[in-house]
């Protein structure tokens, strides 16, 4: 295992890649390498951070390679990028649903949550006329309880 991984989802590897196949999608192997990554992953990673795990067993590999395989999987509802700190992590969450994302500027772990409120149902709220929202999810930073427990 990589330092600073944890054991892979294999259980969201396996779904991800079936959901992939019943859409008619193609899970390439560069695809699925950079699902591996991130399931791998204990936090989420940037786009570089995924390309240097590759390049570790492929020095060849390029940006465009990750970038594509990144798109592939955010259209397919797999992962979702964070904006507020741009990297990637696996979603847990169904597409539909929406989730909030709770982001800790300490320590940089990410926890995934569900919110009786999608972005697109405040865009319906009235105090939120003509507001049209640009993602799929909400990311509220701060800092998480053990970061405040240990002070960092």
């Amino acid at each position: 295992m990589i330092d600073g991984t944890r054991a892979p989802n294999q259980a969201a590897i396996n779904a991800a890649v079936a959901l992939c196949l019943s859409r008619g999608a193609r899970p390439t192997l560069a695809r699925r390498m950079v699902l591996e990554i991130l399931a791998h992953a204990s936090k989420p990673m940037s786009a570089y951070a995924v390309l240097d795990v590759i390049r570790a067993g492929r020095p060849s590999a390029a940006p465009v390679m990750v970038y594509r395989a990144l798109a592939f999987w955010r259209r397919e509802g797999v992962i979702v990028r964070l904006d507020s700190i741009s990297a990637y992590q696996l979603s847990l969450c169904e597409r539909d649903e929406g989730s909030t994302y709770l982001i800790c500027t300490g320590c940089g772990t990410v926890e995934q949550v569900t919110l009786p409120i999608t972005p697109g149902q405040l865009a319906q709220h009235p105090l939120a006329e003509g507001f049209r929202p640009t993602s799929d999810h909400i990311e509220i930073t701060g800092t998480c309880q053990r970061c405040q427990t240990s002070g960092d």
